[in-house]
């Protein structure tokens, strides 16, 4: 009654002098379930009055523990009065009558237990952005607080702290995972762009307050110091069609300019360890292509003209929807899935 059951947590990890550490295997558990997040990241978790129970590795540091504690949510106490001892009991069965801090720090070789955030004080900040700038809207490529979306690693460590600031508030990026950011401020979205174009080329915002507005396509023409800001999806399309390529019995998918194809870090919907796959793949010969699935999933084909069919089909067999990430040196993943290449969609070269 007081809301859902399950919360966002970010997880970061560091070193016993404050460094950060990043690729940290870390299970959060408590008496309703285990869940694992690589850190810098975010897990939704359910609540509970039990503590949180966080545990990390990363070898060769030893392995850090934090204990978060639970709080009763002041929606809780209001219930009491709207709900009765009915709704309480609804809350506390649930878990929805509680919560856990929102951000927690591990310390390797270390155990600890995790502080509330201190009671918000009254905000005395603009509310909301200036509307001189018509934002753009979500663009779908990832949630706010997935640290790991962010396509640059040198600016992760940037994101994990922007997360955590007030609103209104912008995360602009730069050429080479250069970064800026602003916040509680209505002009944040402008002055990140300006302190990053004080430094940087080619500035481009990632997101405002919790919106993610970054495509591949983006570009620093996107956002302008002019009273209107046009979205990405304003831009017009340019899909090159598909041409076939030497070695392939299928028509190969033209560069889609999703990400550079030796970055590793840029693939959607899967886990670490398919990444590794990944850099795997990209030493085999051609003809080669690899795919994904939306559960997460992967196949990777090498040195035969069949390649892109074979992956899709193998992949198909596990019940997921599957389609071309990279084929050869080019990466063919769209950000519309109406424009991703399947099996379905493969036309015999000629």
């Amino acid at each position: 009654m007081t809301g859902g059951s399950s919360q966002e947590i970010l997880v970061t990890t560091s070193t016993k002098d404050g460094a950060g550490v990043e690729g940290s295997n870390c299970l959060l558990s408590n008496e309703k379930g285990a869940w694992n997040v690589t850190s810098p990241g975010s897990v939704a978790v359910n609540r509970s009055n039990n503590a949180l129970v966080i545990k990390c590795v990363n070898p060769p540091l030893p392995e850090g523990t934090l204990v978060a504690p639970s709080k009763t949510r002041d929606a809780m106490y209001a219930n009491l009065l709207v709900g009765g001892l009915i709704g309480v009991a609804v809350d506390h069965s649930s878990g929805a009558g509680y919560e856990y801090p929102p951000r927690v720090n591990v310390v390797m070789g270390a155990t600890g237990a995790a502080a509330m955030p201190p009671e918000a004080q009254p905000a005395r900040r603009a509310a909301v952005h200036d509307r001189r700038f018509d934002l753009p809207p979500t663009s779908g490529f990832a949630a706010g607080s997935d640290v790991q979306a962010v396509p640059y690693p040198a600016a992760r460590k940037g994101y994990v702290e922007y997360v955590t600031k007030p609103v209104p508030k912008a995360f602009v990026l730069g050429d080479g995972g250069a970064y800026a950011y602003r916040y509680n401020t209505s002009a944040a979205v402008q002055q990140a762009l300006d302190v990053c174009r004080a430094k940087y080329s080619n500035c481009r915002l990632y997101a405002y307050d919790d919106v993610v507005v970054w495509t591949p396509e983006t570009t620093a023409t996107n956002i302008q110091t002019s009273p209107s800001v046009k979205s990405a999806a304003d831009a017009p399309a340019s899909t090159p069609a598909a041409v076939p390529v030497v070695g392939h019995k299928f028509v190969v998918p033209q560069a889609s300019g999703f990400a550079s194809l030796e970055d590793a870090m840029a693939l959607p919907l899967v886990s670490d360890k398919v990444r590794e796959r990944y850099k795997h793949f990209l030493t085999l010969p051609y003809p080669r292509a690899f795919v994904i699935s939306n559960r997460g999933g992967w196949r990777f084909y090498s040195g035969r003209p069949t390649v892109m069919h074979d992956a899709l089909e193998r992949c198909l067999a596990d019940g997921a929807q599957c389609w071309l990430y990279a084929v050869d040196n080019r990466i063919a993943w769209q950000l519309d899935p109406a424009k991703r290449t399947g099996l379905d969609q493969l036309q015999l070269a000629r």
